[in-house]
């Protein structure tokens, strides 16, 4: 029986659902707390945020997003049909979001195919109007060390066979419609599309491989019923490498069982992608076995025609970290574990980096694996049969515990679908955490209220899990996107704690019915993979609408998600247009992000510690997320003078707090508030919509100020003149405020000007802190009644600039306010060399009435300079031995009192420096004590590479039908590791088949310097004759 009979069930379950009559009334939400309700669970924004622009002509959907930190923004990308194409021709788009913001962002790649702000990812068909080829379900997930997404998807891409000198030729291709293989793309973070082909054109990459060249050969092109379906990808930050996985039909045969996979029978396969450079391309790209399959659903079966009734689906992977490994889950009914046909439950698989199974369980054969089962649905409620199934997993990874988290939706009861959760340990096993029940959308009465579709992701800044899906707890068939947050710091002994209440409500804008793309009516039609028309009777299985309308959610990891969907553009689903919505989630703490005062008019940023000139009649705090209790004016304090808490601010000066938005605005009780000292507190309990508080009181002191400070001026006064000009007259004045204190005052002409003979009005102005402005005057008058003024040098120091000392030069002058200028005599005179040590220099004036004036000044000459030290810059030398290798340099030191000074380096020049940096410390004193030092590195790497000795290419004749087995010798030396093992593949030793087998050869010192090399090994026929066997052909007959 072929997987179609699976999705029957499914169906039936969508149109039933479709065929019930709307419940008008809204239901209580259901919970374990016994109807807690759906809260709006700190979501950024009161409104969805549309993501997609296809509407009304085109349609968006089957969303998937991915988290870039460097850019701060998300990738989402989604399924719509090509602009300008035919209306049945899809695409996969993508659309930058800012995480910050949420605005919609262009990409800035020159030669990016933009639509609005969404660009095109895939490249599928032949860009016809009339093309039938399609691409569906995008998955994707972001590299971090080299800043690009990897987005895959499935599609019936007819590979085009592109003549880059002549672009407009028909472009014919070898793949049939319908016939859907994985194809992947590498997006650079700023939208530009780095798989290209021969022309430098963005071009698909087939990660698949269902179309091998026997069936092209034997079939004449691609068999449409063999499809691979459902894509996911993730990526491993230490390899640098991604995962991607799949659900295909293909034929293969599989160890030594005497059949094949037959077509309809899915099971789960994996391809490994690198991003390594490569030295023809950007990177090296499929990496490791081709296609490896991981499920073995339906195995343990010896009938081979069995074998379809058994299938794997929908796979779903996260990356192991902690142990560098990947964890792939999927839906199935494999018959190994106990289940019937048509009877799915969650499996899984945990890989090594290299896609080889990590940890086995006790198996159902020596030569195979056993699929790890996850989900045990029906088996505590009597309904361990095809009645109760377990769908479309979802599984994340906890390095802080090194946990995963897989949810899935399934109906313990039958029909009662909800979304469940299992704990599972770093092998895959599980925990006392099996089958938590996530969402309540159901009474236990009622099976039409519903939880399905699911996702999970982990906040490491919360240490949480956050799982979301869609259901339709209030109004039968109206299905909208929920969340439930759990504590993720936990060992998995008991139930997984709720955080934040239960259920809560995410997306408002309702989300597709089950059978939405399955009614004719959709505008969607398309072929099934086997060719059958898209309506609500089909009865063939068609994976791609399993991911149509599923919220996905991605994480920054700093306690903010955003959660995709696909929902009705309006809400109504006859009109069709489906569009793709998103939501910001944030459960951080709500911090205060600014605070602004307002006269009632005009608003102003009020910081902690800001005087203000101006009336205050409100002040607005706004936060980082919406609150929950912000209109409660108990939740603030606005108190005189200061405080630091609320706890200790007695009284409160609020009459009303008015919320706009995550805005609350502080009504004091008196308007405008009078002068003085003021404190604004947001108390620690304000909680955001998701119950998140604040956590501790912040608040913002501020003073008011509009009174002009008090000017203190002296009464009029009288100077002498000192010279020709006047005089320079000194005198107080000073401003005080009531609230500033003492506050500086600016006067003109300044206390120490020269004022000129006669009166002079001296104008002082005060401005206070908070900008207040007083103004006043006084009167000076300068008389001539003084003598000669001598100016001499102040007390003087000088470095010495030889061992003598050094040549100081000075000013003095004397001026008579009569005489003018009168010449001054100094001893020791300027531009003498003063000796090392303390000089006294006296100076005399005399004017023409023979008025003397004498004063004096020291001159002190100081060696206090360091010696100049040159020393070589860090170095870096190749290891010449085991020992590391020995190293010279030069080094030197000069002073200007004591000439050359000697240097001291440990280690010394021409020491045996060892392998990794040595720091070399240097130092030298002159005779006066200063002392210098400095400091290089020497760094004594081992960068070669070993020497590989290799054989040449060799023959050998076969001995029997498989080959000859061919020994050789390989070797590898190194200067620093002395000889390296080498690692050959094939072995010597091995067989070796008829033809040409290349030898890789590889050797790594213990530096990590690696050596490779290759030669052929070629195997020719035996030159004994064949012996011809006779043969009978049984050719067998297999009804479709």
């Amino acid at each position: 029986m072929r997987l179609w009979r699976f999705m029957i069930a499914v169906l039936a379950i969508s149109l039933v659902m479709g065929s019930m009559p709307v419940v008008s009334s809204a239901r209580t939400l259901i919970t374990p707390e016994a109807a807690a309700g759906i809260a709006l669970n700190s979501v950024v924004g009161d409104n969805d945020e549309r993501i997609s622009f296809a509407a009304p002509a085109l349609d968006a959907f089957e969303p998937d997003v991915a988290y870039n930190p460097v850019t701060n923004q998300y990738l989402v990308v989604y399924a719509r049909q090509r602009a300008g194409g035919g209306t049945n021709e899809f695409e996969i788009y993508g659309q930058f979001v800012d995480a910050a913001t949420g605005a919609l962002v262009a990409p800035s790649a020159s030669g990016a195919e933009v639509s609005g702000t969404a660009f095109r990812i895939s490249r599928n068909g032949n860009d016809r109007l009339t093309d039938p080829f399609d691409a569906y379900s995008p998955a994707v997930s972001y590299s971090a060390r080299d800043n690009v997404f990897l987005v895959a998807w499935t599609a019936d891409n007819t590979n085009p066979l592109i003549d880059c000198n002549n672009p407009n030729s028909d472009r014919a291709g070898y793949r049939a419609g319908g016939a859907f293989e994985i194809y992947v793309q590498v997006v650079a973070a700023d939208g530009d599309l780095l798989i290209r082909d021969a022309c430098g054109n963005p071009e698909d990459d087939r990660i698949s491989e269902i179309n091998v060249g026997f069936y092209r050969t034997n079939f004449g092109g691609r068999n449409p019923d063999w499809d691979a379906f459902s894509p996911d990808v993730a990526y491993n930050s230490q390899n640098g490498e991604f995962l991607i996985c799949w659900s295909d039909d293909r034929a293969n045969s599989f160890l030594s069982q005497p059949f094949a996979e037959q077509g309809g029978e899915f099971e789960i396969r994996c391809q490994r992608f690198s991003l390594d450079p490569h030295p023809t391309r950007p990177f090296i790209g499929q990496i490791g076995p081709n296609d490896f399959l991981v499920s073995r659903a339906g195995f343990v079966t010896t009938v081979a025609s069995e074998r379809p009734n058994y299938d794997a689906v929908t796979p779903a992977i996260a990356y192991n970290s902690v142990d560098n490994q990947w964890f792939v889950v999927w839906s199935a009914d494999n018959n190994s574990s106990g289940v019937e046909d048509g009877e799915f439950e969650i499996y899984g698989q945990v890989l090594a980096a290299d896609g080889t199974q990590a940890h086995l369980l006790p198996g159902i054969g020596s030569n195979y694996r056993d699929d790890h089962r996850i989900s045990q649905v029906g088996e505590t409620t009597g309904c361990a049969n095809a009645n109760c199934d377990a769908y479309r997993p979802a599984v994340a990874h906890n390095p802080d515990r090194n946990q995963y988290l897989v949810v899935w939706f399934g109906d313990n009861t039958n029909g009662f679908e909800e979304v469940y959760a299992s704990l599972r340990q770093p092998t895959g096993a599980g925990t006392s955490v099996s089958g938590q029940r996530v969402s309540f959308s159901s009474n236990g009465v009622d099976n039409r209220f519903k939880g399905l579709d699911v996702d999970v992701a982990y906040d490491a800044f919360n240490r949480e899990w956050l799982v979301v899906w869609r259901g339709d707890p209030t109004v039968n068939d109206r299905f909208e996107i929920y969340g439930q947050r759990f504590n993720a710091d936990t060992d998995g002994s008991a139930p997984l704690a709720q955080v934040g209440g239960g259920n809560f409500l995410i997306g408002s804008t309702p989300a597709l019915a089950p059978n939405a793309f399955q009614a004719s009516t959709s505008g969607l039609a398309r072929p099934l993979p086997a060719g059958e028309a898209e309506i609500a009777s089909s009865t063939n299985f068609n994976p791609v609408n399993w991911h149509r309308v599923s919220p996905r959610v991605a994480a920054t990891g700093a306690g903010r998600f955003m959660t995709v969907w696909a929902g009705y553009l309006n809400g109504v689903a006859a009109d069709r247009q489906f569009e793709v919505f998103g939501r910001r989630l944030s459960f951080v703490p709500p911090t205060v992000q600014s605070v602004v005062r307002s006269d009632g008019a005009t608003g102003v940023p009020l910081n902690n510690g800001d005087l203000v000139n101006s009336p205050i009649n409100d002040l607005s705090l706004t936060f980082a997320e919406l609150l929950r209790n912000g209109d409660n004016p108990a939740n603030y304090r606005l108190v005189t003078g200061v405080a630091a808490a609320c706890a200790s601010a007695s009284g409160s000066l609020i009459n009303q707090a008015l919320v706009n938005g995550a805005t609350t605005t502080i009504i004091p009780t008196t308007q405008p508030l009078p002068d003085g000292q003021y404190t604004l507190i947001a108390c620690a309990n304000l909680t955001s919509v998701s119950g998140i508080a604040l956590g501790s009181d912040v608040a913002v002191t501020f003073t008011i100020d509009t009174t002009p400070p008090t000017l203190e001026l002296p009464a009029d006064q009288t100077a002498e003149a000192t010279g020709p000009n006047g005089a320079i007259v000194n005198f107080a004045a000073s401003a005080t405020d009531a609230i500033a204190g003492d506050v500086p005052i600016d006067c003109t002409p300044a206390s120490g000007s020269l004022f000129p003979l006669g009166a002079t009005t001296v104008t002082c102005t005060a401005t206070d802190t908070a900008g207040n402005t007083a103004s006043d005057s006084f009167t000076v008058t300068v008389v001539d009644t003084t003598a000669p003024n001598l100016t001499l040098s102040g007390n003087l120091t000088r470095e010495a600039t030889s061992s003598g000392g050094a040549t100081v030069t000075f000013a003095a002058s004397a001026a008579d306010a009569v005489s003018g200028s009168v010449p001054v005599t100094c001893v020791p005179a300027s531009g003498s060399l003063f000796p090392l040590g303390v000089t006294t220099v006296t100076c005399t004036a005399t004017d023409t009435a023979g008025n003397t004036a004498s004063d004096s000044f020291t001159v002190t000459v100081v060696d206090t300079t360091a010696p100049n030290l040159t020393l070589s810059g860090n170095l870096t030398r190749e290891a010449t031995s085991p020992g590391g290798a020995t190293v010279t340099f030069s080094a030197s030191a000069a002073d200007a009192v004591s000439g050359s000074v000697p240097v001291n380096c440990v280690p010394a020049s021409g020491s045996l420096f060892p392998l990794g940096v040595t720091t070399v410390t240097c130092t030298a004193t002159d005779a006066a004590g200063n002392s210098a030092s400095g400091s290089f590195t020497v760094t004594v790497v081992d960068t070669t590479a070993p020497t590989l000795t290799l054989p040449g290419n060799l023959t050998r004749e076969a001995t029997g039908p498989g080959g000859a087995t061919v020994t050789f010798s390989a070797s590898a030396a190194d200067a620093v590791s002395g000889s390296v093992p080498v690692t050959c593949v094939p072995a010597s030793g091995s067989p070796f088949p008829l033809g040409v087998t290349t030898v890789t050869c590889t050797a790594t010192d213990a530096a990590g310097n690696t050596a490779s090399g290759s030669f052929t090994v070629t195997i020719t026929p035996s030159s004994a004759p064949p012996v011809v066997p006779s043969y009978s052909l049984f050719v067998p007959m297999i009804a479709r």
